[in-house]
């Protein structure tokens, strides 16, 4: 019983493995440059909410001296 069991354990994390391998097939090019656009546009917009909390509080800063 032990046996079998063992088997069908190894026998499932076979076709886990062959399943994997068939699904994860490998990147193209496009693929690269389309996640390097994405990444790159999605810092700069992290980069202007960040700069514009920047001036926006040195602004309030300066206005309260004046």
């Amino acid at each position: 019983m032990s046996d079998a069991r063992t088997v069908g354990i190894k026998l499932r994390q076979i076709h886990l493995k062959a399943r994997y391998s068939r699904t994860m097939a490998r990147l193209g090019v496009l693929d690269y440059l389309q996640r390097g656009i994405v990444y790159s546009c999605v810092g700069m917009c992290v980069y202007a909410v960040t700069m514009s909390v920047l001036v926006h509080r040195d602004t309030m800063k300066r206005g309260q001296g004046a």
